[in-house]
């Protein structure tokens, strides 16, 4: 029987059916009596062959799962499926919802345009706002720092040109540094933001803003590496940088000729609603999870809720998702009970919940409710739970 059960679990385990590892199901499905059944998974628990889940009612983990997925764990209590499999420390893209699916084209060229001998070549993302470029350029540096590609040293430094669409001496001074006294206020000389980036990567978002002059500015330091402070035009520095240019805006129109010509590679991101159901469905998982680690509790929906976040349209993308489910916290946040957030239709956003009134027939909230942790990452199937 214990062998029996062991299967069983595992093999439920290895299919991320998890929430079939209840005392209940097992039974049912083992035709074996649930006393029976209670007292196995207790002494497995306390043999160190399986791990129970606090969430209710309890599910149980197979070790040997764990071990065979790589996935460390420490005891034999788990107050929920996230808490346990949130141990397992990712790396750079592996942080990335898709990487493996819509994103392998765009990782495999992100990682060998950082890394082109011998130091690396420009690359632009481009693709509508809220689509994760910053987060992509994040972990490209990420990767080539954890690949030995650039210096553990190395910075990754960002700078968001629209900051400086109407001042871009001012934009000028602060990447390329300046010497005192080079204009009104430079009360010392200042490296700029190149030389911080030295042996680093210099990502800079929304380039479309940048004028005419502040691109030709670049030319040389993307050719030779070498450029003049601002305010010193006999001096000449050196800095190692990787640079990662984004934009929303077609590149071909808002960008000079000649600085697309210094971009070999212009890698297009895709919108949210490109990626398809389920990667929506895993990004969805990701950003509730990250609540609940903030807010310290479980979350559960009406199943109206998680429909309405799957399919609305989001012209935001993964942007505006994680803004709406942060919304639909704050709005549930006093309602929480026994350290559990309970989401309902009301709680939506407005522009949400008027696609759902224009998209359904009925917009009641029914008893049907999901836990957050009964989202299996990686697949379209939603398990759920039924409260009286």
């Amino acid at each position: 029987m214990i062998e029996k059960i062991l299967a069983y679990i595992l093999a439920c385990c290895n299919n991320s059916e998890f929430e079939q590892t209840t005392v209940a199901l097992i039974s049912e499905n083992l035709k074996i009596s649930r006393s029976q059944v209670s007292v196995v998974l207790n002494k497995l628990v306390k043999e160190n062959k399986l791990i129970r889940i606090e969430s209710k009612p309890f599910c149980f983990i197979s070790v040997e799962y764990l071990k065979e997925k790589g996935i460390p764990f420490k005891n034999s209590l788990y107050a929920s499926i996230d808490d346990l499999l949130s141990n397992q420390e990712k790396k750079d893209f592996e942080k990335l919802v898709g990487m493996n699916h819509s994103l392998a084209q765009t990782v495999k060229q992100c990682k060998a345009t950082i890394s082109y001998p011998p130091n690396g070549l420009p690359m632009l993302l481009y693709g509508p706002t809220g689509t994760g470029k910053s987060l992509i350029a994040k972990l490209t540096y990420e990767w080539a720092r954890n690949q030995g590609v650039i210096s553990k040293n190395g910075q990754f430094v960002q700078v968001n040109c629209s900051e400086y669409a109407n001042n871009p001496e001012l934009l000028t001074a602060n990447l390329f540094g300046h010497v005192k006294g080079a204009f009104t206020g430079a009360e010392k000389d200042n490296e700029g933001l190149i030389a911080l980036a030295d042996n680093g990567v210099l990502f800079l978002d929304e380039v479309h803003e940048l004028k005419a002059e502040c691109q030709e500015k670049l030319f040389l330091f993307m050719d030779q590496g070498i450029y003049h402070r601002v305010g010193d035009n006999e001096k000449w520095y050196k800095s190692n940088v990787r640079i990662v240019f984004a934009t929303t805006e077609n590149p071909d129109k808002v960008l000079l000729k000649t600085l697309m010509r210094r971009i070999p590679m212009t890698i297009t991101i895709p919108s949210l609603e490109q990626r398809g159901t389920q990667e929506r469905i895993e990004l969805l998982y990701d950003i509730f999870s990250q609540e609940e680690k903030r807010l310290n509790c479980q979350i559960k929906m009406s199943s109206k809720v998680y429909n309405a976040l799957l399919q609305s349209k989001m012209p935001g993308n993964i942007g505006q998702l994680k803004s709406s489910v942060q919304s639909c916290c704050i709005n549930s946040l006093f309602d929480k009970v026994n350290d559990e957030l309970e989401i309902h239709l009301d709680s939506l956003p407005k522009d949400l919940l008027q696609q759902v009134y224009a998209n359904q027939k009925t917009v009641l909230d029914d008893d049907e409710y999901i836990y957050m942790w009964t989202i299996c990452k990686g697949t379209i199937m939603v398990q759920k739970k039924f409260f009286n």
